[in-house]
């Protein structure tokens, strides 16, 4: 694939489209899509419809487009007893992670109770007070999948490591403890999405403890898991409509969650693998990569 197009400032990580195809003809839909995305979702930007939850705001309409990413959030909360979640923006802040808009709360906000939508209305969300959300977790994949679905088949979306390939290929899995390296490799098939999670790439020391912090946390204890350091998933497009915001949010659960606790009839069928703060490593047996091993 050579022919492309690129987006360096989506969502603030950039995201690169290849294809054998003459894909400027979408630059503009996908340029449309990739603003209103932010400006919907963005808890980084103070004008978003997001950030509208942290003031006086108690019922947002977004764009019908996030009613999807939301059922996926409603099935990820239930299928992980709570861990996963968009609440744990509150928890990010108390970390240093992001810039507080609005009233930051002593209470936990509880996504289904503090947070919720109505029958009839999937786009929307209510709250009972000042709520700040967070769906980092899975919406880079989703907006992958979204733009899948402008420029069409016969063709690599890669948004900073989360990537869907209509053709398959390769990937290098990224060393957690040295990112200029690999610990393996992942041959992605036909049509088919994989995702990485690691704090690798995003760690600071909280300014409130002086301790080393990440971006990934256990929405039950507020803190964040120690005994991973790496994971990756793959989800077919025939187990899916949205194969790259199932695999990023299942990078995300790994960290806390027994895999096996995923096998569930609400969750697409997927393979992963995931190396322990330990060294050492797990893979479900599909699982169509390797690790390097000395």
């Amino acid at each position: 694939m050579s022919l492309v197009l690129d987006f360096p400032h989506a969502l603030g990580s950039g995201l690169i489209m290849s294809s054998d195809r003459d894909l400027s003809s979408a630059r503009s839909d996908c340029a449309a899509l990739i603003s209103d995305f932010d400006h919907a979702l963005s808890r980084f930007r103070s004008d978003s419809l997001l950030s509208s939850l942290t003031g006086s705001a108690r019922r947002i309409e977004f764009p019908l487009f996030c009613a999807p990413l939301f059922d996926l959030y409603d099935l990820m909360f239930a299928a992980t007893s709570g861990r996963f979640t968009p609440t744990i923006a509150d928890s990010l802040l108390r970390m240093g992670y992001g810039h507080v808009y609005g009233w930051l709360g002593d209470e936990p906000v509880v996504w289904g109770r503090d947070v919720w939508r109505n029958d009839g209305e999937p786009n929307v969300l209510y709250s009972s007070r000042p709520v700040h959300l967070d769906f980092g977790a899975a919406g880079k994949g989703y907006l992958v999948d979204l733009l899948h679905m402008i420029v069409g088949d016969d063709c690599m979306i890669n948004a900073a490591g989360d990537i869907f390939m209509s053709s398959g290929g390769t990937v290098a899995l990224e060393n957690p403890w040295n990112v200029e390296q690999a610990v393996g490799i992942v041959r992605v098939p036909h049509n088919a999405a994989v995702c990485a999670s690691s704090p690798a790439r995003r760690h600071w020391t909280a300014l409130n403890t002086a301790q080393e912090v990440h971006h990934i946390v256990d929405a039950t204890t507020s803190e964040n898991p120690h005994d991973i350091a790496a994971t990756w998933t793959l989800v077919r497009s025939e187990d899916t409509q949205f194969p790259t915001a199932w695999a990023d949010a299942l990078s995300t659960a790994l960290f806390f969650c027994d895999p096996n606790s995923l096998l569930l009839p609400s969750i697409p069928r997927f393979e992963f693998s995931r190396v322990l703060s330990t060294k050492n490593a797990q893979q479900s047996n599909n699982w169509p990569g390797e690790f390097f091993v000395k």
